[in-house]
């Protein structure tokens, strides 16, 4: 994501989904632009062929050669999603100097940390002071873990390695997270819920009873919600006392719709 720092007017890549621009994310996405006035940089070989190979998949796709001046990459989006406060995000390895001409900074580069990976499915508190990603390594995208890290004081603030991991999220207050396995089943951990102030599992939801772990989730203020896997219904619940829910909408014995869950208005109604 990059910003515009004459005006400080976010702008994002959400594709032909122009009606989503609030709700843009790009996962793993590789734009191209036309660089045929833009000053060259300097290429390491890697890089050359990368690119190489590159241009002939899409040659390939389009059924017609590309002119090799003419393409460029701008770069590659992991789980590129807009600021809330209209802060520059950027998850790229080497961060872009120059992008249609607006100037971007990266906020952290965690190459020195966790070397030999990348971080994707970023979420971030609406004070874009907390972020969350899960973790997967270079050339294999194989999973990792996941892990938080607060802008304000340069830490990562929890770290755990596991490959039983679908995604997490960081709710809006920067303070919880929820850690979705990926499991499913009866009497199966679906969901975990750590406290980021402290950097610990607090609780563990089970897929049916008698938690519902929700999925197709969003977090709010300190508030989880989403659709249970067993009891059709879409449920809330507050991340202080994740076993307790109530639910918002019940729908009966229709199973053929599926939806996913936001809680992105600020007002959360």
């Amino acid at each position: 994501m990059v910003q515009d720092p004459a005006d400080r007017d976010g702008v994002g890549d959400v594709g032909n989904d122009l009606e989503r621009a609030t709700v843009a994310s790009a996962d793993e996405r590789i734009r191209l632009k036309d660089l045929g006035d833009e000053p060259r940089p300097a290429w390491g070989a890697a890089a050359l062929l990368g690119l190489l190979l590159l241009v002939l998949l899409v040659s390939q796709f389009l059924g017609r050669p590309l002119a090799a001046y003419a393409v460029g990459v701008v770069g590659i989006e992991v789980g590129a999603v807009f600021a809330g406060v209209g802060d520059v995000v950027g998850q790229t390895r080497q961060p872009l100097q120059r992008v249609h001409g607006l100037e971007i900074a990266a906020v952290k580069d965690f190459a020195p940390s966790f070397p030999g990976e990348y971080q994707s499915q970023m979420s971030r508190s609406l004070d874009d002071n907390v972020f969350a990603f899960t973790r997967r390594e270079y050339g294999t995208w194989a999973l990792l873990g996941y892990m938080a890290w607060r802008r304000d004081t340069d830490q990562v603030v929890m770290n755990e390695s596991t490959t039983t991991l679908d995604e997490v999220q960081v709710d809006k207050t920067g303070r919880w997270l929820y850690v979705v396995t990926g499991q499913q089943g009866m009497g199966v951990i679906e969901g975990r819920v750590a406290d980021l102030s402290t950097g610990q599992i607090v609780a563990d939801l089970t897929d049916d009873a008698p938690d519902q772990a929700p999925s197709h989730y969003d977090s709010g203020r300190g508030t989880l919600m989403g659709m249970s896997n067993w009891i059709n219904a879409i449920t809330f619940r507050p991340y202080a006392t994740p076993h307790g829910f109530r639910i918002l909408l019940h729908r009966g014995v229709d199973w053929s719709q599926a939806l996913h869950s936001s809680m992105l208005a600020k007002d959360e109604r």
